[in-house]
């Protein structure tokens, strides 16, 4: 059996930021990254966003295959973990091997919440590049699609199924798109956008099953029906927590990941755990890809020797769909604060800004572009509003700052 000082379960981006935290702090010590997938670690929120265009020759990969090797990282790819002994600190994977470890990173991720509904089988959901692929081909051949979820992974495969010219329907159970996101008016811009594009909205009800008929399936809602030849849904993902479960890791009493303390240190001494199979910390943003990439940086930092508590702070989700650019960072901890004060910036055509203030300091921010302005002005925009709430810029200061 080979020993490692660092071993991480899982390449997800809270893994690789791990990788690099730890390879940051100490030059020499072994890294062994156990990676489920056949293919390089790559960036899973650009699966849907390709989809119509369909993946071959396209690389996701968040690094070249050299990087791991520059970087004396052992990827093993198409390999998973099975259990774990922590007493012994022990991985044990599905290739019969066994590795040792001094620290050990759970970044499984999660996994997709599934309709518990007749019919489920006809419905697909996108967590994986080959479940990607799969879809992709699939849309070659059919005129119809249905998209179930309004939030932000079920509007891109909508705008996906739409581009790629299949007539589509969205289908939420809620009464506004992304509405953990977006307020009432960037909300109602985004659904008059994705109305205009020809796509079929049905709000506020609950799919109740998915009946095959012939080459078609019908969605049956309690107070519509919609057919389509092929059924997508994202409704949630829950994390992937069956290797903690198992190994006697402490869990969060809602379910919602591994208990971690400011460091990402489970309550197991030398498991630490980052990305979705963590439990939320308190006034940290959860879910999103750049959370994500801090909590693994923590948990690399830490593992390495560190001793890295960094304050939680709110971050921005992005969404480039139906023609437009949005973006939004904190609105449900605005919204629920009783001494935020909104405040809007700009309303016009082309641009919503909104920000949520505290005695005259931002501290949360939607913003709406339409056209989308582009990526190369998109990543200025999205950093720079960032930069902007996380440093409480007086409100009256954000829209000369941004140049807007």
């Amino acid at each position: 059996m080979k020993r490692y000082r660092y071993v991480i379960v899982g390449g997800s981006s809270a893994g690789i930021a791990a990788a690099r935290a730890i390879r940051s702090c100490d030059a020499t010590g072994e890294i062994l990254l156990v990676h489920g997938e056949r293919c390089p670690p790559y960036k899973r929120t650009q699966l849907s966003k390709q989809l119509s265009e369909g993946f071959p020759g396209k690389t996701l990969s968040l690094y070249p295959q050299e990087w791991y090797s520059e970087n004396r990282i052992e990827l093993l790819q198409g390999t998973r973990a099975l259990s774990l002994a922590p007493s012994s600190r022990e991985v044990f994977l599905d290739s019969g091997d066994v590795v040792g470890y001094e620290s050990l990173l759970l970044s499984t991720g999660a996994q997709p919440i599934k309709l518990d509904i007749p019919g489920s089988n006809h419905v697909h959901y996108l967590r994986s590049l080959d479940e990607a692929v799969m879809i992709a081909d699939t849309l070659l051949g059919i005129r119809s699609a249905v998209s179930i979820g309004f939030g932000v992974q079920g509007v891109e495969i909508a705008d996906q199924f739409a581009a790629a010219g299949s007539e589509t329907t969205l289908i939420g159970r809620q009464e506004r798109i992304m509405d953990g996101y977006l307020d009432a008016e960037a909300s109602r811009r985004l659904e008059a956008r994705i109305s205009a594009s020809g796509v079929r909205l049905l709000r506020g009800v609950t799919v109740r099953e998915v009946r095959r008929q012939g080459g078609s399936h019908r969605i049956m809602t309690e107070g519509a029906e919609a057919a389509a030849q092929m059924v997508s849904a994202s409704v949630g993902a829950a994390p992937l927590l069956d290797l903690a479960a198992s190994a006697g890791i402490p869990l969060a009493a809602n379910g919602g990941g591994m208990k971690v303390d400011g460091r990402m240190e489970t309550e197991i001494e030398g498991v630490y755990a980052a990305g979705d199979a963590a439990a939320p910390l308190p006034g940290a943003s959860w879910g999103l890809w750049h959370a994500a990439e801090a909590s693994g940086m923590t948990a690399g930092v830490n593992m390495a020797g560190g001793d890295f508590h960094p304050e939680q702070k709110p971050f921005r989700m992005k969404c480039e769909a139906f023609g437009g650019y949005l973006f939004s960072l904190n609105y449900c901890g605005a919204s629920l604060d009783e001494a935020a004060q909104a405040v809007v910036l700009r309303n016009s055509p082309n641009l919503y800004l909104k920000v949520w203030e505290r005695e005259g300091r931002s501290i949360a921010a939607i913003l709406d572009a339409y056209p989308n302005p582009g990526q190369t002005r998109v990543k200025a925009i999205g950093k720079q509003l960032q930069r902007l709430i996380w440093g409480g810029t007086e409100t009256r200061d954000i829209t000369e700052a941004l140049g807007v």
